[in-house]
């Protein structure tokens, strides 16, 4: 997804936030730039999304884990 995206951006010239590049990167946060674990791991079918986890005490008010916790 991310490749062709950036083939979309650099070879074709359409815009990042263009109809084109968005229907590629299709849902979720993808944004048209490579990093390690990509590139790495990315042909061995590694989802970035996956591997990092949701820190659920972020998710609810400290009230509501004091009340559960005490």
């Amino acid at each position: 997804k991310v490749l062709k995206a950036c083939e979309y951006i650099y070879k074709r010239g359409n815009t990042i936030d263009g109809s084109k590049v968005k229907d590629t990167l299709g849902e979720g946060s993808w944004v048209p730039t490579l990093n390690q674990f990509m590139q790495k791991l990315g042909p061995f079918g590694l989802d970035p999304f996956r591997m990092l986890v949701v820190d659920f005490m972020h998710e609810c008010k400290l009230g509501t884990w004091k009340a559960l916790l005490t």
